[in-house]
């Protein structure tokens, strides 16, 4: 939402802010970053200390999908 708010998209302008306040979304949109980079921390701590080189998420393709393309590549 918050790139939507700096560039004046029309899904702000005409939709989201009839529902939600632009400092709202601001709010939301910081918390958001903050939880990912919490959750993310121990992942990529882990990925370093063992030398990881590769990583995907289980979403879309899943896992089976995700996995075929981290092989092919």
């Amino acid at each position: 939402m918050n790139e939507w708010i700096i560039e004046g998209n029309e899904k702000w302008t005409h939709k989201a802010s009839k529902i939600i306040s632009e400092q709202r979304a601001k709010e939301a949109y910081f918390m958001a970053v903050e939880s990912m980079s919490t959750l993310n921390k121990n992942g990529a701590q882990l990925m370093k200390k063992y030398g990881c080189h590769g990583a995907t998420d289980v979403t879309g393709f899943g896992l089976l999908g995700h996995a075929e393309n981290l092989v092919t590549v």
